[in-house]
């Protein structure tokens, strides 16, 4: 493949442009992602997420979480399946004052 002037190779300018857009689209989705849901939900969801991520470690290098550490990430994936939103709270009732009574002499 043929250089650029500032000494890159044409193809590492394009997955750096690539990388750039890409990552800028993950931005945005999670910008939006999280204008959906709650805090505690997106919260969860990214940490569901990383579960995919230790899938990946297990299965392709040799080095990687001990049995306890599987389980308690197992744990913590089964927390987060569990996992439901609390519900809203009903709006206030607007309360009037309680009436008074003059006092007794």
């Amino acid at each position: 493949m043929g250089n650029s002037d500032e000494g890159f190779p044409y193809y590492g300018i394009v997955l750096l442009l690539l990388s750039c857009v890409v990552g800028t689209g993950i931005s945005y989705s999670g910008w939006y992602c999280r204008s959906l849901v709650s805090a505690t939900t997106y919260t969860l969801v990214g940490v569901m997420n990383k579960f995919l991520t230790i899938i990946g470690n297990v299965l392709v290098w040799d080095q990687h979480a001990s049995p306890t550490g599987l389980a308690f990430l197992f744990l913590c994936i089964l927390g987060g399946a569990m996992y439901r939103q609390a519900p809203m709270r009903e709006q206030p009732v607007a309360y009037s004052p309680l009436p008074t009574t003059a006092a007794s002499k």
